[in-house]
């Protein structure tokens, strides 16, 4: 080989290096760009569950709570379950006339 083709292989051996650590840079940027979105996209996610997940139990909470009330104020189980659409069991539950069990 003479200097001019090993110069000139050396150069393209430099190129073909310094064009595959560009690439691997931008593949590494990429990467992290993916990473920050999909960290994004699952803290919304994780947000607007929790948001729902409290939504739900807030109303399960006021909706026991009306309960109690309507319990203490004399209306029996039986037509707090009619009159909210409900499970008589839970009914009970909620006013304590049936003992929870786990």
């Amino acid at each position: 080989m003479t200097n001019d083709q090993r110069t000139s292989f050396e150069l393209g051996v430099m190129s073909r290096n310094d064009m595959l650590n560009s690439f691997q840079e931008t593949l590494e940027i990429e990467k992290e760009k993916v990473k920050a979105a999909a960290t994004k996209i699952g803290l919304a996610e994780g947000l607007a569950e929790g948001r729902a997940e409290g939504r739900a139990e807030g109303r399960a909470e006021e909706r026991a709570t009306i309960i109690r009330l309507m319990s203490a104020g004399g209306m029996d189980d039986e037509s707090i379950s009619k009159m909210l659409k409900m499970e008589l069991e839970e009914v009970k539950r909620i006013t304590g006339s049936v003992a929870m069990s786990d």
